[in-house]
């Protein structure tokens, strides 16, 4: 490393990179601020503002239609409800029955056994 160092063409090419490192910090914030100056000056244009007002008048349609939407699955929702309600009578129903219990009881228990053999494998 050392007599790379006193190399003239290391020491050259090292000089110009920081040179161009400084010019270069110097530039950024000078097109940083041109951008700005381009953005503002396009928003004031018409067709600009123009574009703007189209975009802001969809997303407000968008956004209308989505809550049409939404008002009309909540409503089928509570059609459904009904439906939901009797369902769950007619489950009340069936599990009032003895055998049915019975055999709900034997697929719980069997798929715990199930389970715990799943287990003792992995391990």
């Amino acid at each position: 490393m050392q007599n790379r160092r006193k190399e003239k063409n290391y020491r050259k090419t090292e000089a110009d990179r920081k040179k161009s490192q400084r010019e270069n910090s110097d530039i950024r914030p000078i097109v940083r601020q041109r951008e700005l100056v381009a953005k503002r000056k396009a928003r004031k244009t018409e067709d600009f503002n123009k574009r703007e007002l189209a975009a802001k008048r969809e997303n407000a349609r968008k956004n209308e239609d989505f809550n049409k939407r939404e008002l009309a699955a909540k409503r089928d929702a509570r059609k459904n409800e009904d439906f939901n309600k009797r369902e769950l009578a007619a489950k009340r129903e069936v599990r009032k029955d003895t055998n049915y219990r019975r055999a709900e009881a034997e697929s719980k228990k069997s798929q715990r056994d199930n389970s715990d053999l799943r287990q003792i494998e992995r391990d």
